[in-house]
């Protein structure tokens, strides 16, 4: 069976105690700090390891690190225009919460929503941003949704894709259509434009005839 086995450091101890993977990983992808999953293990074993261990064994599973830099937990340039936003704000919630700073209030509140607003009809969303449009909501891919990712993963543009394709996928990480055109894909370049500036739409004029 998966686990991790560590003797505890009290004398008065003589078993191995085995924390498995499974419940290791669920924690850690709920959102627990490491102090909270600190303290979990101690109710369940009686035993309390390092915080600097368990982000060893998280490390070794795969798993994200709990600390991550303001840069990678929202890697984008936030126009001034956005820096309001609602999501911004839960974001720089969930970014305590991974490190596991004491939360405020408004805080948790902030967290609460994030959670609704990615978990709450069945289907997992990722926040993604686009500096023409801001901040939204999208369908979180099978690796994010593995991954237990809150935020729209980075990717390199695939060049090769379809016009079609390309303009998404363009679209998805907060890239410009100028970019695309100094790759040379005007095509897809076009297509992002038309995604980020639809035209709107207006009435159709009817006629009115004067009732005989």
């Amino acid at each position: 069976m998966e686990g991790h086995n560590q003797m505890p450091s009290s004398t008065r101890r003589k078993v191995n105690i085995t924390i498995s993977d499974a419940a290791l990983r669920s924690w850690a992808r709920s959102g627990m700090r490491l102090k909270d999953i600190q303290r979990k293990i101690y109710e369940t074993t009686g035993w309390s390891p390092d915080i600097s261990t368990i982000s060893k064994w998280l490390k070794d599973m795969g798993e994200e690190p709990r600390h991550k830099t303001r840069r990678e937990f929202m890697p984008w340039d936030i126009r001034p225009e956005h820096k309001s936003s609602r999501f911004r704000i839960m974001l720089q919630a969930a970014e305590r919460r991974e490190k596991g700073l004491d939360l405020s209030e408004t805080d948790t509140k902030a967290l609460n929503l994030l959670d609704d607003m990615r978990m709450g009809r069945g289907t997992t969303l990722v926040v993604g941003y686009h500096p023409e449009v801001g901040f939204y909501l999208t369908d979180a891919t099978d690796n994010e949704v593995k991954t237990g990712a809150i935020i729209r993963q980075s990717t390199e543009l695939d060049f090769a894709l379809s016009p079609e394709e390309l303009s998404e996928q363009a679209f998805s990480i907060g890239a410009t259509p100028e970019r695309l055109e100094d790759a040379g894909r005007s095509d897809a370049a076009d297509l992002l434009r038309s995604k980020l500036n639809p035209r709107p739409t207006t009435p159709r004029r009817t006629s009115k005839r004067r009732a005989s």
